[in-house]
């Protein structure tokens, strides 16, 4: 592993890239950050849980942090057992 880890911005931006392949981001996620896909996951929730981590990102990647939010909470309702009739 390399001295240099991966800033909060580096971690979102990587986050929004679009692969065609899911193995491409892999490979991609090994080659520039050193980290497997548990680890990055697990730094980009870190982080979306965290309003001041969020705060000190540049406003360019607010909107992507919302979006990975949304898809985030729309997975743990889809996971949900007790679901809400409406």
């Amino acid at each position: 592993m390399t001295d240099v880890q991966p800033t909060d911005a580096d971690l979102i931006g990587f986050a929004a890239r679009r692969y065609r392949y899911g193995g491409q981001q892999l490979a991609a996620m090994r080659r520039e950050l050193d980290l497997n896909s548990t680890q990055f996951w697990q730094q980009v929730n870190q982080i979306l849980d965290s309003p001041a981590r969020i705060g000190a990102l540049p406003q360019t990647l607010w909107p992507i942090v919302k979006r990975l939010d949304e898809q985030r909470l729309e997975a743990a309702k889809r996971r949900s057992p007790l679901r809400l009739a409406g």
